[in-house]
């Protein structure tokens, strides 16, 4: 029988550790949402969905490379994902994320509202993910 497990390896709703990411990102979300003047609603779900966009594309990559090292063919997943033509849709939610979060920022800044206390409701702002080294090495005819 399969029992889920969270990523220290305990079972889904035991962890301690979990929980109180959990809870410190809900407490954050809801003192977020506390701010109505500060921050509409309607900004906070553009926000939500960019940084959901950002973690999706995120895993994408990270799934790359790993698809990469199982095949042994370093770099040519994550090259068909930046470059190639089955990435296309996931790049453009990526572009879109990082416009609609740097209109965030600027507005955040004229209205002295603190970004990363709004990107804390969201699990904190994903950043940037760099690419690997061995992409520019891949070449799409081998």
């Amino acid at each position: 029988m399969f029992t889920p497990a969270c990523a220290h390896g305990v079972v889904s709703g035991q962890c301690n550790d979990c929980l109180a990411t959990t809870l410190a990102t809900e407490s954050a979300m809801l003192a977020a949402l506390r701010q109505p003047a500060a921050v509409p609603a309607r900004v906070l779900a553009r926000v939500g969905a960019a940084v959901g966009a950002l973690r999706a594309w995120h895993d994408a990559v990270l799934q790359a490379r790993r698809m990469a090292a199982v095949a042994h063919q370093p770099g040519r997943y994550e090259w068909d994902l930046r470059y190639g033509e089955a990435g296309q849709a996931l790049r453009t939610r990526r572009d879109q994320a990082e416009h609609t979060l740097a209109q965030f920022e600027a507005a955040a800044a004229v209205q002295q509202v603190e970004p990363t206390t709004i990107y804390a409701a969201f699990g904190g702002h994903p950043g940037h993910l760099a690419e690997g080294p061995q992409v520019a090495a891949w070449h799409p005819h081998h």
